[in-house]
């Protein structure tokens, strides 16, 4: 598959809305639901905090075992826990994500040997930077880890890209090493709209005890 890496500019001074980007996920997430709920979408963020072994060597407390997961973004500054995101009558309710990074009810939960999907906010109702505001600043090499439990897997950036709202191409990949970020990208302040979706995927390359 052909893919082409686009650097995405996001316009800043005016406050953005996540909600209407999710809301099409949803609905799109929906239209491909075969076989158990395939594979959906959404969006968030989170705060830094002390040593660990990737490149840019973010200072930050290693998860513990009793703990959730945890995503580690150093390159694009994302420390956070990774929640689930349940279905509703109306869709996946995203109202209380925050700067929690997600993945929907009924997709790979993290730490799986399946395709994993990981959604979060670019921007948040008040302005805020989303827990995915930075993720366009990834390149290809670029280390992601997720932490769950008693283990730590190490990704390797291998595509970041800017695809249609309504592609779910991406989300239906089947592949197990395969690791999808999302978020929202081209905000339209006219129509209160995300037009594009940013999507990073990163390929497994190590799975290790968190001790290590």
């Amino acid at each position: 598959m052909l893919v082409v890496i686009i650097k995405i500019m996001r316009p800043r001074k005016q406050p953005k809305h996540p909600i209407a980007c999710l809301s099409v996920a949803v609905v799109a997430g929906i239209v491909i639901g075969s076989s158990f709920m395939l594979w959906r979408l959404a969006v968030i963020a989170p705060p830094l905090s002390n040593p660990t072994d990737t490149p840019l060597r973010i200072e930050l407390q290693t998860p513990t075992q009793t703990q959730g997961p945890v995503l580690l973004i150093p390159a694009a500054q994302v420390y956070a826990d990774v929640t689930e995101v349940y279905l509703t009558n109306n869709g996946w309710d995203v109202a209380n994500l925050g700067q929690k990074v997600g993945y929907l009810e009924g997709t790979a939960r993290p730490g799986s040997e399946r395709h994993v999907i990981l959604v979060g906010h670019v921007e948040l109702r008040d302005g805020t930077p989303g827990v995915f505001a930075k993720l366009d600043e990834l390149t290809l090499g670029d280390i992601v880890i997720l932490y769950t439990g008693e283990h730590k897997i190490r990704y390797t950036v291998t595509q970041v890209f800017e695809t249609d709202a309504n592609d779910l191409n991406v989300i239906s990949e089947i592949n197990n090493d395969l690791l999808t970020l999302v978020t929202c990208a081209d905000y339209n302040f006219l129509s209160n709209t995300y037009r594009t979706r940013l999507i990073v995927q990163a390929k497994k390359i190590e799975l290790l005890n968190v001790a290590q």
